[in-house]
């Protein structure tokens, strides 16, 4: 899969040990620069990521999270929202 900061804010996507709201789950644990490419592993649904227009990023909301290999021995799991054509990859992944 291959990240995208959607035209607009930071070129830097940050990657999540979990998928839920609590605190540990929202402290990123890894950054993968817009453009990178890594291997995605299962999909599963978490809490909703909403892009930020503001920052001139295209409109996307996504509460599917991806895991992929990024960092060894560190689990990470990238929001969808800022996946280049998410829908497409979503529907080649296994679920989690």
């Amino acid at each position: 899969m291959v990240f995208d900061n959607l035209s607009g804010g930071s070129t830097i996507i940050k990657v999540y040990p979990g998928v839920s709201a609590s605190p540990g789950d929202t402290k990123y644990n890894g950054t993968f620069n817009s453009g990178e490419n890594v291997t995605a592993i299962c999909k599963t649904k978490g809490r909703r990521v909403m892009s930020d227009p503001q920052l001139g990023e295209l409109a996307r909301t996504s509460d599917y999270w991806i895991r992929v290999i990024g960092t060894p021995n560190t689990v990470q799991y990238a929001t969808a929202v800022y996946v280049k054509d998410s829908d497409t990859l979503l529907a080649k992944l296994p679920d989690c």
